[in-house]
């Protein structure tokens, strides 16, 4: 193998092939641990972005293996910002003045 002839993980060489337009001819399914992993991230609100980003996957890749399963849908960042601005109407940020804090 590639990688473990040059020393690097096998995501690098897959990253490199991909930046020079050289055909993946493997595709590599996921594991029954990453599989689990993503599944407890999506459960806890991750979305399929910020989970493929964790595991060194493409989205699109966890998206087709697990349809359905991220709370984040399209537009959800309004949502959030709405939810988030009413979480700060009933208790706002805290302002500390960084002239007057203790050293």
């Amino acid at each position: 193998m590639i990688a473990e002839r040059v020393g690097v993980c096998e995501r690098t060489v897959l990253r490199t092939q991909d930046r020079r337009g050289v055909p993946s001819l493997v595709r590599h399914a996921l594991s029954s641990s990453e599989i689990e992993r993503a599944v407890s991230l999506l459960a806890d609100g991750a979305s399929y972005r910020e989970v493929g980003r964790t595991l060194g996957r493409a989205a699109s890749t966890i998206k087709r293996r697990l349809p359905g399963m991220s709370s984040w849908k399209p537009g959800g960042g309004v949502e959030y910002r709405r939810y988030m601005e009413a979480l700060d109407a009933l208790a706002p940020p805290l302002k500390i003045d960084v002239a007057k804090a203790p050293a």
